[in-house]
């Protein structure tokens, strides 16, 4: 599981502050606004990239594509009086689809901020491990790829807890399919990744072992999930002419 430890802030660029200036209003709903788009590509772009493509708490590695990663404001932009952060940069991370939904507006603050309060950017402020002030190494180790546990000082142990709790790092079924996906999308080819799902002893169904398998191996995107299980049953029970027969009629390469 690859990840980074800590994000260097950055300030806008100029035409980033150009654009904000100018359209920024300070409500939280205008971050969908479209033209802010420049900005929030700008952002995305920049993440991933000093994030190695990896989710800011679970450390699962992004996608780059659309709409397999998204944006989360660490102190959320929905809570009330917290809408001026909307586009503080140091406020922006990538994560993965499921650690922003379960994160939500959870509020990460440890303390109640004035209106005229600045962006709070001390490691006593919050009760979160905030990417770009807490290095995620002293707060939250990440044992045998899979398993989480909050390590460090009784604050930093604190911290950690919340993260892996609120995102639920730890769930059964989070667990089994992190590490799933990772073994599928690993696999030198399809039909190896296919192997090694059916053959580890799981417990997850078809239809879940199906969505893995889409998420992991770009070309089964296309697919529908019956599809899908079409060919992983015939690779689980041993019929290779019917593994190829679906590969071919699903024009399927083998990589």
């Amino acid at each position: 599981m690859s990840g980074f430890d800590i994000i260097k802030r950055k300030n806008w660029g100029a035409a980033e502050k150009t654009l904000l200036l100018a359209y920024f209003k300070g409500g939280h709903k205008e971050w969908s606004k479209s033209n802010l788009k420049l900005v929030r590509d700008s952002v995305r772009k920049y993440l991933l990239r000093v994030q190695k493509h990896s989710c800011a708490y679970c450390r699962r590695r992004l996608s780059a594509e659309i709409g397999r990663n998204e944006i989360d404001h660490v102190v959320a932009k929905a809570l009330p009086g917290m809408a001026r952060f909307t586009y503080e940069h140091s406020n922006l991370v990538a994560a993965c689809k499921r650690c922003n939904w379960l994160k939500k507006n959870h509020n990460v603050l440890a303390r109640t901020l004035l209106p005229t309060d600045a962006y709070p950017l001390a490691t006593v402020d919050y009760n979160w491990v905030h990417p770009y002030i807490h290095r995620y190494s002293d707060h939250i180790e990440i044992v045998s790829g899979y398993l989480f546990r909050e390590i460090g000082s009784v604050d930093s142990k604190a911290r950690g807890k919340s993260v892996i709790d609120v995102c639920k790092l730890n769930s059964l079924g989070s667990v089994e399919s992190r590490r799933m996906f990772e073994i599928a999308q690993a696999s030198e080819s399809h039909h190896t990744a296919i192997m090694k799902l059916v053959s580890d002893n799981t417990q997850l169904s078809l239809p879940k072992l199906a969505k893995i398998m889409k998420r992991a191996r770009p070309a089964f995107r296309r697919l529908a999930e019956p599809e899908i299980i079409e060919i992983i049953e015939a690779v689980r029970s041993g019929a290779s002419e019917a593994y190829l027969r679906a590969t071919a009629r699903f024009e399927l390469q083998d990589t």
